[in-house]
């Protein structure tokens, strides 16, 4: 019997994953074949930052689609949504530990961190719930195998690291005080997977059986990727020109603003004009200009709408949400700042009391034709409002989908409706 081409990452993890999966095979001679992929030749791409999907698989996938390899061993959570053509998931192993670890120096518990404190983190659902459960630390984004994110700790350049527990006891790292998270991993943590050729029945057949989803001799149900029927993303906003996702984009809108006649007002009575979203923009200038006023925007794709008006805005706030812009509205000392924004809209900005919000448009919600939610990995979520109408429309949002959302605010009215932190992205507006 010709030895089994097992394709891996060349990383101390990735060779003892191939050696556990191997492990239940005694009679199967193999040799591994070593590469680095995309994500190994190019250690600066932030992981915080939607990377492409198959970042950590490329190579391998390449090689066995070539017949150059019989099969690729995988961190299950690495694999792209859905795997590429002509391959298939061979096996999905029961896996260890799924939970998450904080390893620090001198065993400090979340809590105990002090305030500041740099937490290295490479996942974007461990950085959600990282700031929701302490907002006052920093989080860092971190790449390189599990020694050398441990070494970070040693040489201080962070007070701590969060890593998937089953990392740490797959390659008996207890050196350095870890301990468990309550966070919500994801849910092939831990896992490993087989990946072969799609018309390779006779390898598919060899690793049956370590295949989780097979139980007694019927599919057991496991949250999977493989499982979904595509990988595109829904963008339920007004205007997806500035989305950056690698993936297909679907916009159907689930809100329409309409302009309305807002009450008199002399312009000339504010000293500054804020602005809290392009179509805010829109409607303002569709019947005023602005003569000396101050120009005040939350983000940077509002200030280019007002740019596109001939208007330069500056840009308040350190964040782009509502919280931070009132923040920076409070030290500022303008007499009068007029405000148009939606019917809808509620924010602490209301609150200031030198804000005068105008509706200047009315935000509506619409019933778009109903979709196959099962072909999203991921929903775009730019207001509230679009938060209400999408639920407005369905009873919830699907477990396997992960919620990519504009402000805080937003992400909040997510979390009101049960949606889990580590679901939900932030990005900016």
């Amino acid at each position: 019997m010709n030895p089994l081409k097992i394709a891996s990452r060349s990383s101390p993890l990735a060779r003892r994953q191939v050696e556990e999966v191997m492990a239940s095979f005694p009679e199967v001679p193999y040799k591994t074949v070593f590469l680095n992929t995309f994500g190994d030749k190019n250690p600066n791409i932030s992981l915080l930052t939607n990377p492409r999907a198959d970042i950590f698989t490329d190579t391998l996938d390449e090689l066995i689609l070539r017949r150059e390899a019989d099969a690729a061993v995988h961190s299950a959570k690495d694999l792209p949504i859905p795997l590429g053509d002509g391959l298939a998931l061979a096996a999905l192993t029961e896996g260890l530990d799924p939970s998450d670890s904080l390893v620090t120096r001198d065993g400090k518990t979340l809590e105990e961190l002090p305030a500041g404190a740099r937490v290295g983190t490479s996942s974007p659902a461990r950085l959600s719930q990282l700031k929701s459960a302490r907002p006052d630390v920093s989080a860092v984004g971190v790449r390189g195998t599990i020694h050398e994110r441990l070494q970070r700790l040693d040489t201080g350049s962070l007070d701590a690291l969060i890593v998937a527990s089953c990392a740490l006891k797959r390659l008996g790292l207890t050196d350095h005080p870890a301990r468990t998270l309550s966070f919500s991993p994801h849910p092939l943590q831990g896992k490993l997977a087989v990946v072969c050729r799609s018309d390779r029945a006779e390898v598919r057949g060899l690793f049956r059986k370590i295949d989780a989803r097979l139980s007694h001799g019927r599919d057991w149900p496991v949250p999977i990727p493989d499982a979904l029927s595509g990988k595109r993303i829904l963008y339920t906003g007004l205007d997806p020109s500035r989305a950056d996702f690698s993936d297909p984009l679907d916009h159907v809108p689930f809100i329409r603003n309409i302009s309305v006649k807002p009450p008199a007002i002399d312009p000339a009575d504010y000293d500054a004009v804020l602005f809290t979203s392009r179509p805010a923009v829109e409607a303002y200038f569709s019947r005023f200009a602005v003569k000396g006023q101050k120009v005040l925007a939350i983000g940077r794709a509002t200030a280019d709408a007002a740019q596109a008006k001939g208007v330069v805005a500056e840009i308040c706030g350190e964040e782009e949400d509502s919280d931070s812009l009132a923040e920076a509205l409070m030290k500022r000392k303008d007499r009068a700042i007029l405000y148009p924004c939606s019917n809808l809209s509620r924010n602490t900005i209301h609150d200031l009391p030198n804000v005068h919000p105008i509706v200047f448009y009315r935000t509506d919600k619409l019933t778009p034709p109903p979709l196959d939610l099962s072909l999203y990995s991921g929903i775009v979520f730019t207001s509230p409002s679009t938060v209400d109408a999408f639920l407005g429309n369905y009873e919830n949002i699907p477990e396997h989908v992960i919620c990519h959302v504009l402000g805080k605010k937003t992400a909040e009215a997510l979390t009101r409706r049960g949606i889990h932190p580590w679901r939900i992205v932030i990005k900016g507006k």
